[in-house]
């Protein structure tokens, strides 16, 4: 049993000493988020110079550290309405803006709604369709379909679609989202769900709290293909940055190590059925579920 054990944790520290060599260090891991964050606030800045009414976000591999130069990651940016206004209730409405109210149905997929449009001087919903990318359903409700985000990519080029993703080049993933004006409770599961207590902390719950929350256009897989375009997912990014941000480095590099597997091996049989997306929860439920000093 003894001889076995060695034989593991032999193999444990030159599959650690591996990752350092390829960049999987502390230092890398926190110089590529320094990198992507000072982009992120230089963007920021423009646009409120710029007055573009966006603010743009750096998520994914790039941002969060967990990549290495072999695995040739993507760039994941999230573009956020900040002109228009999600809201939970009528009473949130707002003057001027364009005011969505999500709708949900018991038809409604986990983690999805719709989105109706209301007016910009008056608290009523809209009746008729002013726009290309608007469609009236079956109750009279004026939706916003996510042809919407594919107007500011007007080109003769073919956009490149991937899951929320709308882009002009393959390297890039470009997706345009509308900010929520409260947490909804379809992402409260976070801050209720019992836990151990150890991971995540009282303070990054209080800190993931205050993120906003963003409505994607990425429709249910099962969904008919006339109800995925009326369909908005919820999304956490920001709560998601802050979790991985909180990794230490032995956790990132299990993380970097099943994101290569996943890359080199299973990818092959399985394509994008079984994305980092699954690799990053199961991550964060072993980090939440079992005690610290596994690692």
């Amino acid at each position: 049993m003894s001889e076995a054990w060695d034989d593991r944790r032999t193999w444990s520290l030159r599959l650690s000493q591996a990752l350092d060599d390829i960049g999987v260090t502390r230092r890398m891991v926190d110089r590529r988020r320094r990198t992507w964050l000072r982009r992120e606030a230089l963007q920021k800045l423009l646009s409120l110079f710029l007055g573009s009414g966006m603010t743009m976000y750096n998520f994914g591999s790039q941002s969060e550290g967990t990549t290495t130069l072999g695995m040739h990651s993507d760039i994941d940016i999230l573009f956020s309405q900040n002109d228009a206004a999600v809201l939970l209730d009528l009473s949130e409405w707002q003057q001027g803006k364009d005011n969505l109210l999500v709708v949900n149905t018991e038809r409604s997929p986990p983690q999805h709604c719709n989105l109706q449009r209301l007016g910009r001087d008056r608290r009523l919903p809209n009746k008729d369709v002013e726009d290309p990318y608007e469609v009236v359903d079956n109750d009279g409700k004026v939706l916003l379909t996510t042809k919407i985000t594919e107007i500011f990519l007007l080109s003769e080029r073919k956009l490149i679609f991937y899951g929320p993703s709308r882009s002009l080049n393959k390297n890039v993933d470009m997706v345009q989202a509308f900010p929520c004006a409260r947490l909804p409770a379809e992402c409260q599961f976070l801050f209720e769900r019992p836990r151990p207590g150890h991971w995540p902390t009282k303070d990054m719950l209080a800190q993931a709290s205050a993120y906003p929350v963003f409505l994607v256009p990425a429709g249910y897989p099962d969904s008919p293909y006339h109800e995925k375009l009326l369909e908005w997912r919820f999304s956490t990014s920001l709560m998601e940055r802050l979790l991985i941000f909180s990794f230490n480095t032995t956790q990132l590099k299990v993380f970097v190590l099943l994101k290569i597997i996943r890359k080199a091996f299973i990818k092959i049989v399985v394509g994008d059925n079984f994305s980092t997306f699954h690799m990053k929860t199961a991550m964060m439920f072993t980090i939440e579920s079992y005690p610290p000093d596994i690692w």
